[in-house]
């Protein structure tokens, strides 16, 4: 499941930081330039984050739930954080594309707890 969400991580980072006027678009958001800047930053944040769980996955002991409760917890702050968004009308419907991808990744590295 880490892998996995690395390997997301770089493809939603690199969409934020190679194209974020398409990012922005399909969230409803005007990309001013000072949206695009704050896109290509988060971008950076979601590459750093995807080598962060990449480098952890290859180092840390398979059975250690740190990770996946940091992530879920990362991951569940921005589905809450999204939904805020949506209700108060700041972003478009296509914002559900991302709310649903970090749901299912929140869902994913919890289920790794269980076992």
């Amino acid at each position: 499941m880490v892998l996995i969400a690395s390997a997301l991580t770089l493809l939603l980072g690199s969409l934020f930081l190679f194209a974020p006027k398409k990012m922005l678009s399909d969230w409803g958001l005007k990309d001013t330039h000072e949206a695009k800047v704050m896109s290509r930053r988060l971008g950076a944040v979601f590459i750093g984050f995807s080598q962060l769980l990449y480098w952890i996955s290859s180092i840390m002991p398979p059975n250690s739930k740190e990770i996946a409760i940091g992530a879920a917890t990362l991951l569940g702050i921005l589905v809450t954080h999204g939904l805020v968004e949506l209700k108060r009308g700041n972003v478009s419907k296509g914002f559900l594309v991302s709310i649903a991808v970090d749901t299912v990744l929140a869902i994913g590295f919890l289920s790794t707890l269980m076992n």
